[in-house]
């Protein structure tokens, strides 16, 4: 992130308009920000994570242990979802860091 952040150009050299200027910064902001900062929560598990908050919004309304049954189960599985997505997350991360090593270090054999 840091190498392709030197490399953009941050300013319009061209125009001395401030609002350009701006446009030009945001949009280097946006694009690094797109790039390399995860996304909160994949879109996959938002179906379980509403499931679970109208279950809670249902078992808190009638204090049923049916509805509180439903609720626990809605909970773990969107638990359950976010760990496996996160867990997914992290080892297409470590691939992509094999990948592209930062630093080559060759050690000197001690004969």
């Amino acid at each position: 992130m840091k190498e392709e952040a030197e490399r953009m150009t941050w300013q319009n050299k061209n125009v001395d308009n401030i609002d350009d200027k701006c446009y030009c910064f945001l949009n280097n902001i946006k694009h690094l920000m797109n790039n390399y900062i995860p996304k909160s929560r994949p879109n996959q598990n938002s179906l379980e994570i509403k499931e679970k908050k109208t279950n809670f919004r249902s078992w808190g309304e009638t204090c049923n242990p049916m509805d509180y049954q439903k609720y626990a189960k809605a909970k773990n599985q969107a638990k359950w979802e976010c760990q496996k997505a996160e867990k997914d997350f992290h080892k297409k991360w470590l691939m992509k860091q094999s990948r592209t090593p930062k630093l080559s270090i060759t050690i000197p054999s001690s004969n």
